[in-house]
């Protein structure tokens, strides 16, 4: 149910999920959220709280699938393509994870 998933992310340290309803509850609730875009762009639906967690690889992906920098798309661009979520490696994520262990650690 709701009531359910709402109790699990409350009860959790980190969401790690690319744009998502369960990123925008997570956000809401006040945790934490590792997201992964590249067919949407963080800095526009990105969960605001945790926009310094995420793997943003919009930019690029405008680049490489539509030719144009980030910034010269229409507002809301998608970029529902193959292959656009291979932009955001396991390396990207293993560093924002890193780093938001690193921060969390410090303050328990």
């Amino acid at each position: 149910t709701l009531e359910q998933w709402k109790a699990l992310l409350q009860a959790t340290d980190l969401l790690i999920s690319p744009d998502s309803g369960p990123v925008h509850i997570a956000n809401a609730l006040g945790t934490p959220v590792l997201g992964l875009y590249a067919a949407t762009w963080a800095k526009r639906s990105g969960p605001y709280n945790s926009l310094e967690w995420c793997v943003d690889s919009f930019p690029e992906a405008a680049l490489q699938f539509r030719g144009k920098n980030a910034e010269e798309l229409r507002w809301g661009t998608r970029i529902e393509v193959p292959g656009v979520m291979d932009l955001v490696t396991t390396d990207l994520v293993r560093q924002k994870l890193t780093a938001w262990h690193g921060q969390w650690s410090s303050c328990q």
